[in-house]
């Protein structure tokens, strides 16, 4: 049973470093988009006006995907600590058994949830 918590905490511990690392990244990107100075290599093909634009629409979606990263890991976390994870894989088990089939079958469960 100890290694089964132990195993838990090095997922939870990658999940979270995992998210962490993604964040710091999109922190660093999210800090280079706020420049909306067009470069002045693209001065002749990009107007100010769109190139602005585009800046704020790739802000937009770092932040989007960062919120979303932030409610996929609460979620996970939530999952993994409340033990849903063997609750469904039982539910699946008994539900395989109603239809009369092999409930020790690990596809049969996988199918059946």
């Amino acid at each position: 049973m100890l290694e089964g918590y132990q195993f838990l905490k090095i997922t939870l511990c990658g999940k979270i470093l995992s998210w962490m690392c993604r964040e710091f990244l999109r922190i660093r990107q999210r800090k280079k988009k706020k420049n909306v100075d067009v470069p002045e290599e693209l001065k002749k093909t990009v107007k100010q006006y769109t190139y602005g634009r585009a800046q704020n629409y790739t802000a937009e979606k770092v932040d989007f995907q960062s919120f979303y990263d932030f409610c996929g890991l609460v979620a996970d976390v939530t999952v993994l600590l409340c033990g849903a994870l063997p609750y469904f894989w039982n539910k699946a088990s008994s539900c395989a058994q109603s239809f009369g089939l092999d409930s020790q079958n690990e596809v049969v469960c996988l199918v059946t949830h």
